[in-house]
């Protein structure tokens, strides 16, 4: 789907090898969300065609996925956008968004916490802009829509 081999790693499809390692990847980015009163549910599935959700992971070889991007389609709703600290910064993101924009056939929206302000920063290079606030669970979601 895309490679990018300056940065040594590629988006492909999920496939049920990558279950581990993606949620090995949730499991290290959530424990970073540290204005969370109570964990974050992992995903209980990682694609399921009926409902119209896709997972996309960054793939680094030997190790195996080390990002993933969950969402729904044909909204372009991202539930999920999670790259492993160690492989930040090299690209991943912008490229999972990417491919998934090209899936959904437009733009793609999502929520975050309000408190997780990396995240809304990076949306935000990325071109995302915030479009609303709202409570949810005891803390605030911002609602991001990508170009």
């Amino acid at each position: 789907m895309l490679d990018h081999p300056a940065a040594g790693w590629r988006i492909r499809a999920y496939e049920d090898r990558d279950r581990a390692n993606c949620r090995a990847v949730f499991d290290a980015c959530v424990v970073e969300f540290e204005w969370l009163t109570r964990g974050q549910p992992a995903p209980q599935k990682f694609r399921s065609g009926s409902s119209g959700l896709r997972t996309l992971v960054a793939e680094v070889e030997p190790a195996g996925a080390v990002g993933f991007i969950m969402f729904s389609l044909p909204a372009g709703y991202v539930h999920y956008l999670l790259v492993d600290p160690d492989w930040r910064l090299c690209g991943i993101g912008r490229g999972l968004l990417g491919v998934a924009r090209e899936t959904a056939g437009g733009p793609l929206y999502l929520d975050t916490d309000a408190e997780n302000t990396r995240a809304r920063a990076a949306y935000q290079a990325f071109g995302f802009t915030e479009t609303s606030t709202r409570p949810a669970e005891g803390r605030s979601l911002v609602r991001l829509v990508g170009p």
